[in-house]
């Protein structure tokens, strides 16, 4: 008799996990799909571009990571980006100049510490890449 009610005690957790791995399953797939569908969506043609700003806290190659507050985003330099400063002229005037493309600035222009706003284009693989990046100084 006792080895009739373990045999059952077994049974009805074994069918237990499976019915609770069927759930995380169907669970992890539908989330899995809606990722991937809004990755889709999100690197589409029709969806311009996504803008982040912060102050740039690594540079590793082509990849920028730049943190605002604790939040942290890592991104590559687009081949060919356009990259200008916007140099801010005094903190009430609401002047600023912009660099023109005959200036060359480049990727130089850019180091730990900068105040960056980027335009960035999401990848069809997730990653994040800039296709344009002003570096903002300040200047009283």
């Amino acid at each position: 008799m006792n080895n009739a009610k373990s045999y059952i005690y077994l049974v009805v957790v074994l069918v237990l996990v499976f019915v609770v791995g069927i759930v995380i399953g169907f669970f992890y797939n539908v989330f899995s799909s809606v990722e991937k569908q809004t990755t889709k969506s999100l690197s589409s043609h029709l969806i311009s571009s996504i803008t982040a700003k912060g102050i740039v806290e690594n540079i590793d190659g082509k990849i920028i990571t730049i943190k605002k507050g604790t939040e942290k985003i890592s991104f590559a330099l687009a081949e060919g980006a356009d990259i200008n400063i916007i140099s801010l002229s005094g903190s009430n005037t609401g002047t600023y100049t912009v660099s023109q493309p005959s200036d060359n600035v480049g990727a130089e222009s850019i180091s730990i510490g900068s105040n960056i706003s980027t335009i960035l284009k999401l990848l069809p693989s997730g990653e994040l890449e800039a296709v344009s990046i002003s570096v903002l100084l300040t200047g009283e």
